[in-house]
């Protein structure tokens, strides 16, 4: 046993040597993999600095030769990037190329640069780097044309900056989106990406991000010929720019010359002459060719609409001399246009005629230029198909090629794992000998032990023969029929009792070898379906079906199953099954859902009426309204349209509803506020709210909605002056915990209204006021037993505690 007992202690040993060389071996490759060649600090450094100049040079420079001088310091950054393995070197260096080529009009090249700036920054997770590239490739898209990609691509740089926070460019790409919706014609969309980037840039306080969403606010709203709003718009740029002395994206003189543009077409000819004026000189100062040329173009329009015909001249002549110095085409098209409109005025028809030919000229040259570019971009789209189906097809290669690098890995792993498995396996067999060689010397003792549990067995089968005896007296005596089905559903014992309910003797039923033929059709499919979902979940069921009888009559009636399954091998074997008689009570259900269903009707009817008659009341408030010129009479009739109006939603809702006697209390309030703020429109109060899910039984639900009515009017009516810009929420949610001490503390349920208008006057105390809404919402409180509390601090909040409301939801 001493001997046995080494050579059983050597192979223990020799097992776990080997795990741990295997574990070693497999550990050492991981690090070999992710081991990268150590660059020097200093070279990233220098690689860094070499790309921001690279991207400054790119991006603020007009000069070709400094873009050029640019594009030398990517490629430099770039090889000096792959040569020390720096992955955040070689991406940034990629995208500077990207912009590129991007700006020189080389879109192949832009985009292979942006794709393998993408495919290192996925494969490193360098996010800050990955949402940067996705907008980029997104706004290389929206120039081919490709909509729907730019938009799928910002959404994607979107989705990163909201999961990092990066506040600035989830900004700039709600804007970029914005522009997006715009190409495509959605104005609404655009409007709603640009409102929430607005607020974002409130809270963050950007003036580059200020001005630039101002600026597309504007530009929609032009699109759109609401003059009005795209010139506040406008103004705002033109302020932030001057208050923070930027120039995001060179739009400030642009900026002067639409607002000439709206001047223009509402006739403010001295307006728009002072806006072109104003952009004219800006664009003087900072160097900007061709739309200095356009704004002295712009200035002859105006005095030509102004009627002062020698400053028309002089501007037109001026602008279009530089236009045709620098072959500019469209200004060239332009400028002759407008000469061809003076010399109309001036009825020199001589002159009209040569301009009206050069700008036939111009016009052929621009529509020609546009014709190449149209084409440009066509190549180029097909280009770009082409370049991503191979880096599909390439990316397709790279997953191959990492798979059977991962197949060749696992079959080492499985070889070593079978060597592991066969020392494990030998020590087992081993210690299953010692073990046998141990149970051999117990069986002797456990034999004894099973002839003692055979006269135990012998005494335990009498009792189950008695127990059977008296089990066949009780399923021969009952009401109901007991049954034993096998495995193909074929009965090898019926009760007596068929014979009171199907009309069969037990030897005619027994003789039945397919239960379908004595179901109701109608029932075969779905009692096979539960009986095959029984057998699945291994547990007793319940059917309810119709049946046939020998006298070829249906009847109902309800079977409880409950199926005997092998303790071994988990199959079927037998089941049991008690079946009765229940026609007499789906006779009674039926007329007791009858008789429902008419009160429903009748209950339904009742709140149509009761609907249709409030329409009424409210149209004839309506027409007293029209007769009256009472300012305080039209203000009261108002206030009592909109209690009735409240009421008529909740008669509406329970009509429309499955549930006659409760409603949805969020669904009925989102309308509710819907309706009121419909009645109050403008842009300068955004609602918000917050309602728990709950329902509420009618006059709970109709108080809630008074009182409701009663604080959000008031809050439209007074919290907001002058048309001032402002929020209202509405909270309504289970009081939490916290919150219940003191006088709270039997409180259930909070409803709130705040806003963060002017406040409470300082006088205003709950228990004095007079007006009639203060007075209706504390009656209202009182039959809720709730509590009111007033607050005027940032504005106004409305608190409402209330105990426990009969939740119906949670009651059913």
């Amino acid at each position: 046993m001493g001997k046995l007992y080494i050579a059983n202690r050597h192979l223990e040993i020799s097992v776990i040597l080997l795990v741990l060389l295997v574990f070693i071996t497999l550990f050492s490759n991981g690090q070999n993999r992710d081991k990268f060649p150590q660059d020097s600090i200093s070279e990233k450094l220098q690689i860094d600095k070499l790309n921001n100049l690279s991207y400054l040079l790119i991006d603020s420079s007009k000069s070709l030769s400094y873009k050029s001088l640019a594009y030398k310091f990517g490629i430099d950054a770039l090889n000096r990037s792959q040569k020390i393995n720096y992955k955040k070197g070689e991406v940034q260096s990629n995208i500077n190329l990207g912009l590129f080529y991007t700006i020189t009009c080389n879109y192949i090249k832009a985009y292979e640069c942006y794709y393998s700036a993408l495919t290192i920054a996925n494969n490193f997770n360098l996010v800050s780097e990955q949402l940067n590239i996705y907008k980029k490739i997104g706004n290389l898209c929206t120039i081919l044309k490709q909509v729907d990609k730019s938009k799928s691509f910002l959404l994607k740089s979107l989705a990163l900056s909201e999961a990092i926070k990066d506040t600035f460019n989830i900004c700039d790409n709600l804007i970029f989106l914005g522009q997006n919706a715009t190409q495509m014609a959605d104005t609404q969309t655009s409007l709603n990406y640009y409102f929430i980037a607005q607020k974002l840039i409130e809270r963050f306080n950007n003036p580059i991000l200020e001005s630039k969403v101002n600026r597309a606010l504007g530009d929609v709203y032009l699109s759109v010929k609401s003059y009005e709003k795209a010139t506040k718009y406008y103004l705002k740029v033109i302020t932030t720019n001057n208050r923070v002395d930027i120039n995001f994206g060179n739009n400030t003189g642009a900026v002067y010359t639409l607002l000439a543009y709206i001047a223009q077409i509402n006739g403010n000819y001295d307006t728009a002459l002072h806006y072109n004026k104003m952009a004219l000189e800006w664009r003087k100062d900072h160097k900007q060719v061709d739309q200095y040329i356009s704004s002295l173009l712009n200035i002859g329009n105006s005095y030509l609409d102004l009627n002062q015909y020698d400053s028309t001249l002089y501007y037109l002549k001026s602008g279009l001399d530089l236009a045709i110095q620098n072959k500019i085409y469209q200004l060239i098209e332009y400028g002759y246009q407008n000469l061809y409109k003076f010399y109309q005025v001036k009825h020199d028809w001589k002159n009209a005629i040569i301009c009206f030919k050069k700008f036939t000229e111009a016009k052929d040259s621009v529509q020609a230029v546009n014709y190449r570019y149209n084409i440009t971009l066509f190549e180029t789209n097909q280009a770009l198909s082409e370049t991503e189906k191979k880096n599909e097809n390439l990316k397709v290669e790279n997953d191959i090629q990492r798979l059977n690098l991962k197949i060749k890995t696992i079959q080492i792993i499985v070889l070593l794992g079978f060597v592991f498995l066969s020392l494990i396996i030998t020590v087992l067999v081993y210690r299953l000998y010692i073990k046998n060689k141990k149970s051999r010397i117990a069986l002797k003792s456990i034999n004894s032990q099973l002839d003692a549990e055979v006269e135990d067995r012998k005494k335990i089968a009498e009792q189950l023969r008695e127990s059977e005896s008296l089990h066949r007296f009780l399923t021969e005596h009952s009401m109901d029929l007991i049954s034993r089905m096998d495995n193909r559903f074929h009965f090898t014992y019926v009760s007596p009792s068929c014979r009171n309910i199907y009309g069969f003797e037990p030897s005619e039923l027994l003789s039945v070898t397919n239960q379908a033929e004595i179901i109701h059709p109608d029932f075969r499919d779905s009692l096979l379906r539960e009986y095959s979902e029984m057998i699945r979940r291994k547990e007793p069921v319940k059917f309810r079906y119709r049946t046939k009888g020998k006298d070829g009559n249906y009847f109902w009636v309800e079977s409880h199953v409950n199926p005997i399954f092998d303790e071994m091998t988990g199959e079927l074997l037998e089941s049991i099954a008690v079946i009765r008689d229940i026609t007499e009570r789906v006779d009674q259900e039926d007329a007791i859902r009858e008789n429902a269903k008419q009160k429903e009707l009748l209950i339904r009817e009742i709140h149509h009426r009761s609907k249709n008659n409030m329409g009424v009341l409210i149209s004839i408030i309506s027409m007293q309204k029209n007769k009256t010129r009472n300012k305080e009479l039209l203000d009261n009739l108002t206030d009592l349209q909109s209690r009735v109006r409240t009421m008529t939603l909740v008669h509406d809702q329970l009509y429309r509803s499955r549930n006659i006697v409760t409603l949805s209390f969020r669904e009925y309030l989102e309308n509710l506020t819907s309706t009121i703020s419909m009645a109050f429109s403008g842009d300068n109060i955004v609602l918000h709210t917050d309602i728990h899910e709950s329902y509420f039984d009618v006059e709970v639900s109709l108080t809630l909605g008074l009182i409701l009515n009663e604080l959000l009017t008031n809050a439209f009516k007074y919290a907001f002056p002058d048309h001032q810009q402002g929020n209202i929420r509405i909270d309504f949610h289970p009081l939490p915990s916290r919150q219940k001490k003191g006088e709270y503390k039997e409180m259930k349920w909070i409803l709130s209204v705040k806003d963060d208008g002017t406040g409470l006057p300082p006088d205003f105390d709950l228990e004095t006021t007079s007006s009639l809404g203060m007075q209706i919402i504390t009656t209202l409180s009182e039959q809720l037993h709730g509590k009111i509390k007033a607050e005027g601090k940032d504005g106004t909040r409305f608190s409402i505690y209330l105990p426990e409301l009969t939740n119906q939801k949670e009651k059913e």
